[in-house]
């Protein structure tokens, strides 16, 4: 009974010690807070003047600001190798150009004029947009979900297809202040990152490979069509003794010779062909453009109530520091008028 009461003690020290622990953090904070609040109260007419004037720039700068138009593109990748990273990089490069106004330098890259690279403001890379329309992915993998009885399975399966087509789409967005210069943007950005160093190079290794691949499936095709071609001048000869009242077959070993696999061999080997034509083109096209960017008519403006609360926030935060400032300097100067007065 002892030993119960004492760990019940224990128990309470601890609780006591939690308490006092936030108690003493809350106590804390609102003796800071007090201190700005009275800070604040104290020098209410430099700190009031910063607000003011922070408000007014905000709304101002809102206004007088220059307009611009956002909007965006998607591009969807035919390799597994892209990386957003690299996406990244390239339109980071494209900013700093911005930000510099080297629209020479710009407009040699995008293969626009100099005039229409001096309406681009910004190029950014979006996250990833939410799959709203599941229905849509569920009709299309509806042959093998359907042969899957567990729920749970077939959705974490919907979710890997859903996941597989996603991670190949990328939404880029650009801002410019002229509208007309978006849609001659789809194109050059899109053939920007294609020319990039280590998509090339990539490119170079599996264009290789492939180009072996064609090559090898093309002598093949070569070959059968010429045993394809015998066989059927042989099947035309049979039929013509066979109805001459000959009774000679195709034989192969003394076999009756079938020639369907052949023929079936050549057309798996003619699709194989066109899907390497396929993986070629792709591979020689690292991003494709899927929807461009759009000529917009509506611009984006910063809203001036936000620019209002924006700017007397940081006037507020301009005009405290301002006051810290003004006391150490009279703190400063006191202390060398002490020095002075005993010296």
């Amino acid at each position: 009974m002892k030993e119960t009461n004492e760990k019940e003690i224990d128990i309470s020290d601890v609780f006591s010690g939690i308490r006092n622990f936030f108690t003493k953090i809350f106590f804390g904070l609102g003796r800071i807070l007090i201190n700005i609040l009275f800070f604040i109260k104290t020098h209410k007419k430099t700190i009031g003047f910063f607000l003011v004037l922070g408000s007014l720039g905000g709304i101002i700068y809102s206004i007088a600001g220059k307009p611009f138009y956002y909007s965006t593109m998607v591009v969807k990748s035919n390799d597994s190798f892209l990386e957003n990273n690299i996406i990244t990089k390239i339109l980071d490069e494209l900013n700093i150009m911005c930000e510099e106004e080297d629209f020479e330098e710009l407009s040699q890259i995008l293969k626009i004029s100099p005039e229409q690279a001096k309406e681009l403001r910004k190029f950014e890379l979006e996250d990833e947009k939410q799959v709203t329309n599941l229905g849509t992915y569920y009709n299309k993998y509806f042959k093998v979900l359907s042969t899957i009885s567990d729920e749970g399975k077939r959705e974490e399966l919907l979710s890997t297809f859903i996941k597989s087509e996603q991670d190949n789409i990328y939404y880029i967005s650009a801002s410019v202040y002229d509208a007309s210069v978006l849609p001659f943007l789809n194109e050059p950005l899109a053939k920007l990152m294609n020319s990039n160093p280590y998509f090339v190079k990539k490119r170079g290794i599996l264009d290789v490979t492939l180009k072996e691949s064609e090559q090898k499936i093309y002598g093949e095709l070569t070959k059968l069509d010429s045993l394809k071609r015998t066989l059927t001048q042989a099947i035309e000869t049979n039929d013509k003794n066979m109805k001459s009242g000959s009774n000679n077959i195709i034989l192969g070993e003394n076999q009756l010779y079938n020639p369907l696999p052949v023929y079936e061999k050549y057309l798996t080997l003619y699709n194989d062909a066109i899907s390497l034509k396929k993986q070629i083109f792709f591979n020689e096209n690292t991003l494709e453009v899927v929807s461009g960017f759009a000529k917009l008519k509506k611009n984006e403006r910063l809203n001036p109530v936000v620019a209002a609360f924006s700017g007397g926030g940081l006037g507020m935060l301009g005009g405290m520091i301002f006051a810290l400032f003004i006391i150490g300097m009279k703190k400063f100067r006191d202390l060398k008028l002490t020095e002075n007065s005993e010296n």
